[in-house]
């Protein structure tokens, strides 16, 4: 079932022994250590993975103002996390001719390349404001809930045994919540026919019936020919 930040919140408290918060914003210390961190990993986590459910494109329009080699410039968007991929606007080719370097007068990352009109696909973060009703899927939630267990677990109790213990949970749950995110994803291509018929040929016993014996240094059709 997805869940919403503070709910992750209250599992990884679960998972250690401490009670529930109503808030993130409670003004108890298991709360205020929670709220302290939990963007953090989260955004951490987001970033770490090209999760389905994090993806989103928007359309950018690029200055025309050099720097470097390049001819164009634009800020980022203000949520993105990780770029996943630049595109022509008009033919959708992936562009990649370009780099991610640089900040504008509000400190927000340059795009710089020589496009003047893109579509970038990127990592987006959840806005703050939405925290009440933004959701996430649950293996992900689970695995988000393990680290933050493994990382309060030294705050509120000095439990290096427990850290490592939900710090081992933590791998396995992202570790299946990143397969669920594969598996989920659109197939690669099939093959075309011609290649699947040259494979088939090449795995037949015609093909090796016609290759050369290496202990005989003459082919198994000759040999057969000469006899």
């Amino acid at each position: 079932m997805p869940q919403t930040l503070l709910q992750i919140a209250n599992a990884a408290l679960v998972k250690i022994g401490s009670p529930s918060i109503t808030s993130l914003d409670q003004s108890v210390k298991h709360a205020e250590v929670c709220n302290t961190i939990i963007r953090t990993l989260r955004d951490q986590l987001l970033r770490s993975y090209m999760w389905s459910f994090a993806k989103t494109y928007a359309s950018l329009t690029p200055a025309a103002t050099p720097i470097g080699v390049w001819t164009h410039s634009i800020a980022l968007p203000s949520d993105c996390i990780r770029v996943l991929g630049i595109y022509n606007s008009t033919t959708n080719a992936r562009i990649t001719a370009y780099e991610i370097g640089g900040v504008d007068a509000d400190s927000q990352k340059l795009l710089i390349g020589s496009a003047n009109v893109v579509i970038i696909k990127y990592i987006a973060q959840p806005a703050d404001g939405n925290e009440a009703t933004h959701v996430f899927p649950d293996d992900f939630a689970q695995a988000l809930a393990c680290l933050l267990a493994s990382e309060i677990s030294t705050a509120l109790f000095d439990s290096p045994e427990r850290r490592d213990a939900w710090l081992a949970q933590y791998i396995s749950t992202i570790r299946l919540a990143r397969f669920c995110n594969t598996v989920e994803q659109p197939s690669a291509s099939m093959p075309s026919a011609e290649w699947i018929a040259a494979r088939q040929f090449l795995m037949s016993s015609d093909f090796w019936a016609a290759q050369t014996d290496p202990m005989s240094g003459s082919s198994q059709q000759g040999g057969q020919q000469g006899n």
